[in-house]
């Protein structure tokens, strides 16, 4: 197998998200539930069973590996998602991160972030996933490209 080669500057290989080990068991134990129940429809065909005996068996596997997918999906928007805007709030409040005028849709994307309201009021930090594009490029860019340190911060251009 190839080497995964890393960034030039800071060495980074790839993303990783740490989780704890409760999260750990909760997603190996859906992913458990969903092997073995492919498994169950591979015996299924094996023994010619009924066409919409093998469908709906294939209707439950499908629904256990979305509910997966969305406990994957929550989890991130939690952390990693939360992490990068707070990221990207702070360096933009230190001046670090600076945006240029032609970069219109980025500013009507940062003036159109909201957070739920719903989430908030029980504690936790949750943003509203809507029309996100460049947002998400923002984030993607802070958090592997300048927390990595393989970016450096220099002063504000000049009619910015």
């Amino acid at each position: 197998m190839a080497e995964e080669k890393g960034c030039p500057m800071c060495g980074a290989a790839g993303r990783e998200t740490h989780r704890d080990a409760e999260e750990i068991k909760r997603l190996v134990n859906r992913l458990n539930r969903v092997e073995g129940q492919v498994r169950g429809i591979r015996g299924m065909v094996e023994k010619d069973a009924y066409c919409v005996d093998i469908l709906t068996q294939v209707m439950a596997a499908q629904a256990a590996l979305n509910a997966f997918s969305r406990e994957i999906l929550g989890n991130h928007i939690r952390t990693c998602v939360a992490d990068g805007i707070r990221a990207v709030g702070e360096l933009l409040q230190r001046e670090e991160l600076v945006f240029a005028a032609e970069c219109t849709n980025t500013v009507r994307e940062f003036q159109s972030y909201v957070w739920d309201e719903g989430a908030a009021a029980l504690g936790v930090d949750r943003p509203v996933k809507e029309n996100d594009h460049c947002m998400d490029a923002v984030r993607y860019f802070v958090m592997t490209v300048v927390k990595r340190g393989c970016a450096r911060a220099r002063r504000r251009p000049k009619g910015l």
